[in-house]
């Protein structure tokens, strides 16, 4: 059985669609479940190739640890970014005390996980979002970590970690549209723009669109057309592209 704090979560999810409202659902739910930070990052793979996507995330991690954590490069051993580039990324459990039990690290991750755990990223889980080849979206996880030691951080795991991986999914299929706007300064789309783009993608033309949608075709024309402007796309097929891309249909 669901817990009341999930059920409250969603509640808060369904109803966010600035960033402190969707930095405050997310920091709420993972607080009751033993975590005290989390980072929701997007590699840019509308404008870049996924091994090359620069990395935009919302983000309660501490200011100047970002920007050390950009100023030293860290995101090129960061394991939560390498996970998000491979093809079918998976969840992993990060931090120096659980990594050095199972691996060799390199310098340069050894002094990013003694830096991260300085800055009370002890332990961690990162979690892939919709980003298997065949749904062709941005990469999207999610990192939430935690001040507690390896063994403590396990047994925390274990237990919470079904109620966190559900809500984390579900977060990004109620707010793709918000994740959108923000990260990629997408003006948002209206119900009628995202459904006349979902049937192009679908092969309908203006005029069936407008008989599904029982409205005239010069206003499906509009729609589409407007829908095209807010994706920054300059064809009708590359505004689908956009769409899909970015978990918008």
């Amino acid at each position: 059985m669901l817990s009341q704090n999930f059920i409250e979560g969603c509640d808060r999810l369904n109803s966010a669609t600035t960033e402190a409202e969707i930095t405050t659902a997310i920091q709420r739910f993972i607080e009751n479940k033993g975590f005290w930070s989390f980072n929701l990052g997007y590699l840019d793979t509308v404008n870049h190739s996924t091994n090359d996507a620069p990395l935009k995330w919302i983000s309660t991690m501490d200011s100047e640890w970002e920007e050390h954590y950009m100023n030293e490069g860290y995101d090129a051993v960061d394991f939560a970014v390498r996970e998000l580039r491979k093809e079918r990324p998976s969840p992993i459990l990060v931090g120096y005390e659980l990594l050095k039990q199972k691996q060799t690290l390199t310098p340069t991750e050894e002094k990013y996980l003694k830096e991260a755990s300085e800055a009370n990223w002890q332990n961690g889980a990162v979690i892939p979002l919709g980003s298997l080849p065949m749904d062709n979206k941005p990469p999207v996880g999610i990192g939430v970590a935690s001040d507690l030691k390896a063994e403590a951080f396990q047994k925390n795991w274990k237990e919470q970690s079904t109620e966190v991986l559900i809500f984390m999914n579900y977060m990004n299929q109620v707010l793709s549209q918000s994740m959108a706007s923000l990260l990629y300064d997408i003006e948002a789309l209206t119900v009628r723009e995202k459904d006349c783009l979902a049937f192009l993608a679908l092969g309908l033309r203006p005029d069936a669109i407008g008989d599904k949608l029982f409205i005239a075709t010069v206003t499906v024309n509009l729609h589409i057309s407007t829908a095209r402007r807010k994706l920054k796309a300059t064809t009708n097929a590359h505004a689908v592209a956009k769409a899909i891309r970015l978990n918008l249909i």
